[in-house]
């Protein structure tokens, strides 16, 4: 595979910086101009992996094992994290021996290395409930924080779920929890700054959503993209990566007004097909979290490994979550806040299975619990038989 004329905007947007010195053009069929399309910190990594290795197979090959070493990382630390949560270091290894028997395919995304921010984030997030952080904490968190925002703009609920919740229940100053707020937006000023002076209107992070909520809400559209970009689907005529008059119109009108543009549309169809929407949000809330291989939830056929297995976490992962809770409500908390609030933007686009890998493990960390509580009630129980056995025999 090359990292130029994929038709993956990260890689688009990568490419253009690393060999014209713009973040532009992020679609593969016309040069549309500059870009706010994606947050800059994917493209900036796929930037320097093309400055130094090229578009070509090299280049490829580099930025897989980047990825590989991303989600080695995060599965390293899952058994630290739940032992620090007091799940037991055992939770984690389970967790992340599940990831890898699943065999979850790596993509040119974002997504597994915000999972890795977003599992770091975990150490301080729960200390923060516990224990005053120090300066240097307080720092470092915001830095994570500010890295994962210049990743991806969707854990921004998150992060100001968990500033209210340290401002009712934490050892937290206010100063402190002030920090934790203005060191992010401090991180992601500069982008938004440039924004500004490149389209001289106010861009928070990226201008995608209404290109993405129009692609995902009309007359044509299915609940997930890959029926969206088969045969069958529309994307042809309404995706700039595969119509050319879509590209010329972005180029022609400048990517914020044409997405502006994208976005009244999406917003006028919803309005007049409130039914349809219902039912294309509630088959994309299904799919987010029982997804199939085929992609189609009327025609199933045989889910993947992947598909599987994620399906039966996603269903052990409710007892698990009540067992943690049981035991200590701030890890609960956490679990929670990350699988409630991180995919509500998913309900209203287009189904992908990539969508769920930042919050992957927040689903196997509970689901492993279920085991770790069920090895350690049979280990309790072969030890009492022992030691009645022992008695009996003693008497």
């Amino acid at each position: 595979m090359r990292l130029s004329r994929t038709g993956v905007e990260g890689l688009e947007l990568g490419a253009s910086i690393a060999l014209h010195g713009s973040f532009s053009d992020p679609f593969s069929t016309l040069a549309t101009g500059p870009s706010a399309h994606e947050t800059p910190g994917y493209p900036a990594l796929a930037a320097v992996i093309i400055d130094l290795f090229g578009v070509g197979p090299e280049g490829d090959y580099a930025l897989h094992w980047v990825t590989k070493i991303a989600v080695a990382m995060q599965l390293a630390l899952l058994p630290v994290l739940a032992e620090y949560w007091g799940l037991n270091a055992l939770t984690g290894v389970l967790a992340a021996a599940v990831w890898l028997f699943a065999g979850f395919p790596l993509l040119p995304w974002e997504g597994d290395f915000a999972s890795l921010l977003i599992v770091i984030l975990g150490f301080p997030m729960y200390r923060a409930f516990r224990n005053q952080l120090s300066p240097s904490m307080i720092a470092a968190t915001g830095i994570v924080w500010g890295l994962l925002l210049l990743l991806t703009p969707t854990p921004l609920f998150v992060l100001g779920l968990w500033l209210i919740g340290l401002m009712l229940n934490s050892p937290q100053s206010r100063r402190q929890i002030a920090l934790l707020a203005i060191i992010p937006l401090v991180m992601v000023l500069p982008w938004l700054v440039r924004n500004y002076l490149v389209f001289h209107k106010p861009i928070f992070l990226r201008d995608n959503l209404g290109l993405e909520l129009s692609l995902s809400n009309n007359d044509c559209a299915k609940f997930s993209y890959a029926l969206n970009a088969g045969p069958e689907g529309c994307f042809s005529n309404s995706h700039p990566n595969y119509s050319y008059r879509e590209a010329r119109r972005v180029a022609s009108m400048g990517e914020p007004e044409y997405y502006q543009l994208r976005l009244r549309e999406a917003l006028n169809w919803i309005n007049h097909n409130r039914a349809r929407f219902v039912s294309l949000t509630s088959e994309r809330f299904v799919a987010f979290w029982f997804p199939y291989a085929t992609g189609n939830l009327r025609h199933l056929g045989r889910p993947s490994r992947d598909n599987w297995i994620t399906i039966a976490c996603t269903l052990l992962s409710i007892p698990g979550l009540i067992l943690i809770w049981r035991i200590d409500r701030v890890a609960a908390g956490l679990l929670g806040l990350w699988l409630i609030f991180f995919p509500p933007i998913y309900y209203l686009v287009q189904f992908e299975a990539r969508y769920r890998h930042p919050i992957l493990w927040a689903t196997f960390l509970p689901a492993s619990y279920v085991f770790t509580v069920l090895f350690s009630f049979i280990a309790d129980k072969i030890a009492s038989l022992a030691h009645a056995r022992k008695l009996t025999t003693d008497s």
